[in-house]
């Protein structure tokens, strides 16, 4: 199977409607079955001066291509006046931003009319969950107090026991620090002091409703306590002036043998396997395009096919920009495509705290290295 976007000029959704119901098999002489989504979404087009695009979602299998598609679809509007373009293609479901944005759908102070708990809805539809004031001020000055003293004491030790690296242009991967690319690092946070921290801010009577919706999505018994089956890691992401963009990745897998959210015949089923992990990330000062933040790609957790297949995000404005307030809290699924995105400013850090949750059974073995940064 693989799947196609389609960009239809004019953005008239009777036009797309009318495409969605005949084109339902390829031109070529085997004419392979077209599973069109019910829905359409909106993205303007960067190569024709931003004139806004209908884009349509559909699924064939061979001896159908991508071409084929787009030429069936030709044949159905049979017009001059309309322009059908292959956007993207993938051997996944691309998901595509729904026409209201993705706000109301992620944010968990939304109410939702329907019976699954709206953190757990969300974590299992997008992958992803923004829920603001996690951390009040005195939370934040807690954690900045904290990461400021981590933060220097790291770097005079890289400057001290590993003097040959360029550190912010030189890649490494230590036990205690990696860096993430051009000026941008992650400093694991792993004395108790700094664990307690966590308890202290996070997860205890101040935001009572994370443990129970953090248990509700990663699939663990109501009963269960907590933190017998779940631990969590903790580190801080900085981000240095000059930093440049990540490229897009996950920071975990799909595990072997898991199920990936499917395609049926009759629409988008959701049989994915509950998350091993969800990272928190709660940023120490106020994100804007300026000091930079994270970009993700809701719902591109659902298929491990869509591994490298970030930049289609991009081209069918299919992103989800995490700036925002210090203290907002954005959960997401440890399998989400995501990026880091520049620091342009001329002097300030970017500090966010990275809170994993993770299932007892995984252990990190990718993120960081297996030396010290203080063996000789």
């Amino acid at each position: 199977m693989f799947c196609v976007v389609l960009g239809v000029v004019p953005a008239d959704p009777e036009l797309g409607e009318r495409i969605r119901r005949q084109v339902v098999t390829t031109t070529v002489e085997d004419g392979a079955a077209i599973a069109w989504r019910p829905s359409h979404s909106l993205a303007p087009d960067p190569d024709k001066d931003g004139v806004m695009t209908l884009l349509l979602t559909a699924m064939s299998e061979e001896p159908a291509t991508p071409e084929s598609i787009v030429a069936a679809a030709e044949k159905v509007v049979s017009s001059s006046a309309v322009v059908v373009e292959l956007w993207a293609s993938a051997p996944a479901p691309l998901r595509l931003k729904p026409l209201e944005g993705y706000q109301e759908k992620i944010t968990v102070a939304t109410p939702h009319n329907h019976e699954e708990p709206p953190f757990a809805l969300a974590m299992r539809e997008w992958g992803l969950v923004l829920q603001p004031h996690i951390l009040d001020a005195e939370g934040i000055a807690a954690f900045r107090l904290v990461v400021d003293q981590a933060i220097a004491n790291i770097e005079t030790a890289l400057a001290t026991q590993q003097p040959q690296l360029a550190v912010g242009q030189d890649a490494f991967c230590f036990q205690e620090i990696a860096s993430r690319n051009k000026e941008r690092f992650d400093l694991r946070l792993q004395e108790p002091s700094k664990v307690a921290l966590v308890k202290e801010h996070i997860i205890s009577g101040n935001n009572p409703q994370i443990v129970s919706n953090l248990k509700t999505a990663m699939g663990i018994h109501k009963d269960a306590v907590f933190l017998e089956e779940v631990d969590f890691d903790l580190s801080v992401v900085y981000s240095r002036p000059g930093a440049c963009a990540q490229g897009w990745h996950a920071d975990g897998d799909h595990v072997k043998g898991a199920l990936d959210a499917g395609w049926e015949e009759t629409g988008w089923k959701h049989a994915l396997a509950d998350p091993y992990a969800i990272c928190l990330f709660l940023p120490l000062i106020d994100l804007d395009e300026t000091v930079g933040y994270t970009q993700f790609w809701p719902a591109s957790h659902q298929h491990r096919a869509l591994a490298g297949f970030g930049p289609a995000a991009h081209v069918t404005g299919s992103v989800w920009n995490g700036d925002g307030k210090a203290g907002d809290g954005i959960f997401y699924d440890y399998r989400l495509l995501h990026q880091g995105m520049p620091n342009t400013s001329a002097n300030t850090l970017r500090p966010v705290i990275q809170i994993i949750f993770k299932k007892k059974w995984y252990v990190e073995k990718a993120n960081y290295g297996t030396k010290s940064l203080y063996s000789s």
